[in-house]
């Protein structure tokens, strides 16, 4: 986790997740955004509970005066907590400047410590390298990287899991008469639901279909990233710009998978040279280049 201010290195503070100083504003459009986001999800929030709280007492006939105490007390005790704390966070960050140019002394400084780096490391390129990645001659080979195995395999099992599942629901309904006479709405609600569950695997095989021919056979940019953001699940996105061989400007965004990049800093892109647009940054693949 980021500690320290990539421009002046001052110790960072964190708005929902999102690390900005305090005392240069490096990143504070980002964490006054994500601290935004968060006020703006509350009513979300809210109704979500009070809708949870109407099926407990209509549905399951919740009566007991105690328990109905508690499921209303703890939820609304954090939810209040969170409100002030928000608050507090956005009336902090309101009162710093943005410093939009701190980001090209943080490109220094990153730079600087690449150079470093790549100096104590010249015989061997590690697959981050972006140098050694566009260096790689097409078609490069890939391998599936280990957060792609971990994520796809979960995914995967678990969409088929819970659409087994319901299709075997399903059919339980249908047996009854051998018609699909006695459906109602929602069963069939289920069947589409479990068509929808069992499309997911192919989806996903098309998606790292076209993201194993980026990484192959694209082209290769360096891309400086403008934002960030992290949900509160901790996952991080991030928003970067880049130039094609022809020199024009393309602005795009992914999910940071490593969870270390942050304005200012640099990643390595693969886009379609016909089709700029069609493009992933290395930290949002499932797959890596082998260099």
């Amino acid at each position: 986790m980021l500690r320290e201010c990539l421009n002046c290195h001052a110790g960072v503070q964190f708005a929902n997740h999102t690390p900005y100083c305090p005392k240069c504003g490096w990143n504070r459009d980002s964490a006054l955004s994500s601290a935004r986001m968060s006020m703006n999800s509350l009513p979300i929030g809210i109704l979500m509970f009070a809708a949870f709280i109407s099926f407990l007492v209509f549905r399951w006939h919740f009566r007991n005066p105690v328990q109905i105490a508690i499921f209303i007390a703890v939820p609304t005790v954090g939810i209040l907590v969170n409100y002030i704390a928000t608050r507090k966070t956005l009336r902090t960050l309101e009162t710093i400047p943005s410093n939009g140019g701190s980001t090209q002394a943080a490109v220094a400084t990153l730079t600087s410590i690449s150079n470093q780096s790549s100096e104590t490391t010249k015989d061997v390129a590690p697959p981050s390298d972006y140098e050694a990645l566009s260096r790689a001659p097409r078609p490069r080979q890939v391998r599936l990287a280990k957060r792609g195995k971990i994520g796809l395999t979960i995914g995967v099992v678990a969409a088929l899991g819970f659409a087994t599942f319901i299709a075997l629901r399903a059919y339980v309904v249908w047996a009854r008469t051998e018609s699909f006479a006695s459906y109602r709405a929602g069963d069939w609600l289920m069947v589409g639901v479990a068509a929808l569950l069992f499309l997911i695997p192919f989806g996903t095989w098309r998606s790292q279909v076209r993201e194993c021919d980026l990484l192959e056979n694209g082209e290769t940019a360096i891309a400086r990233v403008t934002r960030q953001l992290t949900d509160d699940k901790n996952n991080s996105s991030v928003w970067y710009e880049f130039k094609d061989v022809g020199g024009q400007a393309h602005q795009s965004s992914g999910i940071d998978y490593d969870e270390n990049l942050y304005p200012g800093m640099t990643v390595c892109v693969f886009y379609d040279t016909d089709n700029p647009k069609r493009n992933i940054a290395y930290c949002s693949t499932f797959h890596e280049v082998i260099v």
